[in-house]
């Protein structure tokens, strides 16, 4: 499975996404894998969305729509990550040693 490409098992457009466990079923992999090999392929400037929402999975973006919605997701995540973190960092002085 090494020349596996997962982009071969998504269909274009939000309106049909795999889920990971449907993937690691289809190809016999673990979901870890699945993902491992999709930041792989988003590495690869391949454009896989995701979707948690209404019909959640993985998709290949139909245009620069699709992937705007995909990039204006992350980057809420990553807000409230980096929220997260300065929390937890913060909390690290009330600690014992």
């Amino acid at each position: 499975m090494k020349d596996l490409k997962i982009e071969d098992f998504l269909s274009v457009g939000h309106e049909n996404p795999k889920t990971s466990r449907e993937l690691s079923d289809l190809l016999n992999i673990s979901q870890r894998e699945v993902r491992r090999l999709v930041q792989e392929a988003r590495l690869q400037k391949i454009p896989i969305c995701a979707s948690c929402v209404d019909n959640p999975g993985y998709y290949i973006a139909r245009n620069k729509k699709d992937m705007s919605r995909y990039l204006q997701a992350l980057q809420r995540r990553m807000d409230v990550l980096d929220e997260t973190f300065r929390g937890c960092a913060g909390s690290v002085e009330a600690l014992p040693d």
